[in-house]
């Protein structure tokens, strides 16, 4: 058994949470009020497509600031994307305008995507390896509760102008995870990469880790140099490829489609009463979060791959059948796909993959897996509603057969090395 954790993890654990739960919020509202902002102005369906698919594009700016992060710290970045995502929304009371709306989504992309990338590498550095399956997963658990929380909102918001106080009240998390996050030491890593042994020691000591030496030559590099040796070296190329696999599940199996387009999708399907619509979204991603919590104990016994296999499964077929579904069972199978989404994909891409690198590359590494992320689901955002409109039921097919590729490819890309 392991020892039971010192305090300052059970802080860490809530700031994992926190910050999942800020990503969560800020990439799922348009989700919640993708309805009002396409009526308030008159929005077409590619016009809508563009500006959920602007929040992706501009993650992809936050994800190329990580560097930063070995300049200034972890922490202190994320407490710095706390505090711009605590001010950031208050925008709309300027000018509530399409432009400035589009401004926002911007401004809020690129520094949650920072803020995720930064969460995720800062809890894999502070983890021990047999808490940090549980720790990371936690992040994507707090994503999943971001959903919730941002449905539930939009609910209670759902008249006139309300889709403005949805996107403001995303202050709130943030604020939290600025106060959270003040009383935490920094990374023992970076205490190290600075050569600030004393620091590294304390902060290791804080968080119940045992300090391992790193290599100051690796460390020293810079991120060109790094990448250049990731080049050189087959082991840890072959390591990065079979994580693009899991990433790839993770973005274009289909699942995103539910928490993207799952209000655009029911419309299509029969239902046009926004607050029943939303109603149907908050008890579909209450029940992905509830089996996504759950899964956290398979999870820390090493079961993760065998989680994300069947969860791709489960969305290929539930993908299949809507192509044949119309009405009560096409909604029924929409949440089915929203579950498995909650329940393995999202709740086990992010885990995998810093087992795939080593302390050396690992910023680098889950920067570079964020890119690849957020590119393609930007990508998928983009385009889906051209897929839809050409290829109408036709769509369900092609990403169910892809949903089903993935699931085997990633099997293999998992059993041809050892998880840890």
């Amino acid at each position: 058994m392991s020892k039971p954790a010192p305090p300052t993890l059970q802080i860490l654990l809530f700031g994992a949470v926190a910050s999942g739960l800020i990503y969560g919020y800020n990439a799922g509202v348009h989700g919640g009020v993708m309805l009002q902002i396409k009526g308030a102005f008159d929005l077409s369906d590619a016009q809508l497509g563009h500006l959920i698919a602007v929040f992706d594009y501009a993650e992809i700016v936050g994800v190329c600031l990580a560097p930063v992060a070995d300049r200034i710290g972890r922490r202190r970045v994320l407490m710095i994307c706390a505090a711009i995502l605590s001010v950031a929304p208050f925008i709309l009371l300027l000018d509530p305008s399409f432009a400035v709306v589009f401004a926002e989504r911007a401004i809020t992309g690129c520094v949650a995507g920072l803020t995720f990338m930064m969460a995720l590498v800062f809890v894999a550095e502070i983890a021990t390896p047999v808490r940090r399956a549980t720790l990371l997963s936690s992040v994507m658990i707090g994503v999943s509760a971001g959903y919730v929380a941002e449905l539930g909102l939009s609910i209670a918001f759902v008249e006139g102008d309300g889709w403005r106080i949805v996107i403001m009240l995303a202050a709130v998390p943030a604020l939290v995870q600025l106060v959270g996050l003040g009383g935490l030491p920094e990374s023992p890593t970076f205490h190290q990469i600075r050569g600030d042994h004393e620091a590294a020691t304390g902060a290791a000591a804080h968080y119940g880790l045992t300090l391992e030496p790193l290599d100051p030559a690796s460390h020293g590099r810079s991120w060109l140099g790094t990448v250049r040796a990731v080049l050189h070296d087959r082991h840890v190329m072959r390591n990065l490829l079979l994580g693009i696999v899991i990433v790839l599940a993770g973005t274009i199996s289909g699942g995103a489609l539910v928490s993207g387009y799952g209000p655009l999708l029911m419309t299509g399907f029969g239902i046009a009463d926004t607050a029943t619509v939303l109603e149907l979204m908050i008890v579909f991603t209450i029940a992905g979060f509830a089996v996504g919590f759950v899964a956290l104990i398979p999870i820390h016994r090493g079961k993760t791959p065998l989680v994300l296999t069947g969860s791709l499964l489960v969305a290929s077929f539930s993908l299949f059948a809507l192509f044949l579904a119309d009405g009560v069972v096409a909604i029924a199978l929409l949440g089915l796909l929203q579950l498995a989404f909650a329940f393995g994909i999202r709740t086990t891409v992010f885990q995998l993959l810093p087992s795939f690198l080593t302390d050396e590359i690992r910023v680098m590494g889950m920067a570079f897996y964020n890119l690849v992320f957020i590119f393609l689901a930007g990508t998928m955002n983009d385009v889906f509603p051209v897929l839809l409109e050409r290829l109408a039921e036709r769509t369900f097919l092609l990403f169910g057969a892809i949903a089903l590729v993935l699931a085997v490819a990633s099997a293999f890309a998992l059993r041809a090395r050892a998880f840890k």
